[in-house]
């Protein structure tokens, strides 16, 4: 007996029987899938183009599943990305002030001030700091008589300047450095509760951006439950005026809002204004025609009339007032609940609304100056607080007193603090560089 039944036959029950959701993963979607037949479409698209970034947003999904590329991911785009110069010039910088001053300029031959005493002996090394505070004040006035002097040459001059900088400006330098250290604590403080504050406005600033945004979703729910058709009859066979059918009557309120979402969206945000840039963009996509461009535009011409975006609604709405008047009962298509079709025009105007009151009410550019100047004083003054004090006095080799020295700590909180500061700056103006 044949494992496969025939024709006729009817599976035993307990067969495994063929799933219809087999094989459905995050693969590639066919390109045919992303078309739409001429008489359903409200506005000319690029099919194409939709296919290819449905099908990339798929395959980076799929790749920031991996732990390798989306650590690679992380770095390019994450926080080590956006903070790895800043980071690369504090390094530098703290280094360069750590070998020259701590290691080299300042490390004295014999650490007196880590030696264990007893009180007989603090008290000769009390005597012995006095006495060499003495002998400074002495080299200090015995330096003036040198500099006086008009026969020496620069030369010499010079040699002796360096020496009594590197003895007056080297006295005492964990106290000078600590100081720094507790500046640049109070500083924090300061910075992080400005910082706190303007993200959380940029934060939720970009939040309402985002959400404003609206869709023609509410309006083609509403046209399809409010608007009655006979259902023995096609809305291409029901006229709601002489000359236009049902159907040709809600694909033109929907481009209707199409065109004054376009409208606004191509002024606020970069990439939509580079693919609308001419009222001939607007018509190649479908979105305008030839007389609704001649009421549109402006005296002087240019991009004045993308200003005039709620004249679209207003056109959509009168069309609904229209076509209640004219549809009563006993015909075969009736609007039934005008209110709830205007209620998602009126939606739709009001997001608009707050998408063009954000765009033109940004915040001052005085504060993101003043947040990036405070972010690198905050840097500049960290090289100098941050630094170790680890070298030759503690009787370890200078690379091993660099290695001993490496910020960490200050390290990663300036990554994090300027990634923060980072975010908050590119979500100012969540359109500008959105796709």
């Amino acid at each position: 007996m044949g494992s496969k039944c025939s024709k006729g036959e009817k599976l035993p029950t307990d067969a495994p029987r063929p799933s219809p959701f087999s094989g459905q993963s995050r693969a590639d979607v066919a390109l045919d899938e992303f078309e739409v037949l001429p008489e359903n479409k409200v506005a000319n698209y690029d099919h194409e183009e939709l296919s290819r970034f449905w099908n990339e947003e798929n395959k980076n999904d799929i790749e920031r599943r991996n732990f390798f590329k989306k650590l690679a991911s992380s770095w390019k785009k994450g926080i080590w990305g956006a903070s790895c110069w800043v980071i690369c010039f504090y390094v530098i910088a703290y280094y360069v002030v750590n070998v020259l001053v701590i290691q080299i300029a300042c490390a004295r031959d014999y650490p007196l001030q880590y030696t264990m005493q007893t009180p007989y002996q603090e008290m000769m090394l009390k005597a012995t700091l006095n006495q060499n505070n003495s002998k400074v004040l002495e080299s200090m006035k015995a330096e003036v008589k040198i500099m006086k002097n008009t026969s020496l040459t620069w030369r010499e001059r010079f040699s002796h300047r360096k020496e009594s900088i590197k003895t007056h400006g080297c006295m005492n330098y964990e106290q000078t450095f600590a100081g720094f250290a507790a500046s640049e604590a109070q500083f924090t403080r300061l910075f992080t509760f400005l910082l706190g504050f303007y993200v959380s406005f940029t934060i939720s600033r970009w939040w309402k951006q985002i959400t404003s945004v609206p869709s023609i979703d509410g309006l083609c729910v509403s046209l399809a439950a409010f608007i009655w058709v006979n259902p023995s009859m096609q809305e291409g066979e029901v006229y709601v005026k002489e000359g236009v059918n049902l159907k040709q009557f809600k694909h033109t309120i929907a481009r209707y809002l199409l065109l004054s979402w376009s409208m606004v969206m191509s002024r606020v945000g970069k990439p939509l204004e580079d693919k609308l840039k001419q009222p001939l963009d607007f018509n190649e996509k479908g979105l305008v025609t030839f007389e609704e461009y001649e009421s549109l535009k402006t005296k002087h011409g240019g991009d004045g009339w993308k200003g005039k975006w709620s004249i679209p609604l207003l056109w959509a709405s009168s069309m609904i007032c229209e076509a209640t008047e004219k549809t009563k009962d006993g015909m075969d298509v009736k609007v039934k609940e005008l209110k709830e079709i205007m209620k998602a025009i009126n939606g739709f105007q009001m997001g608009l609304n707050e998408v063009v009151h954000y765009d033109s009410n940004r915040a001052p550019d005085i504060i993101d100056q003043a947040i990036r100047v405070a972010m690198w004083f905050w840097i500049f003054m960290g090289v100098f607080s941050s630094q170790g004090m680890v070298n030759k006095e503690f009787n370890m080799p200078i690379y091993g007193a660099l290695f001993m020295n490496f910020p960490v700590l200050h390290i990663v909180k300036y990554v994090l603090i300027f990634s923060w500061m980072k975010t908050a700056l590119y979500l100012q103006n969540p359109f500008g560089n959105d796709e």
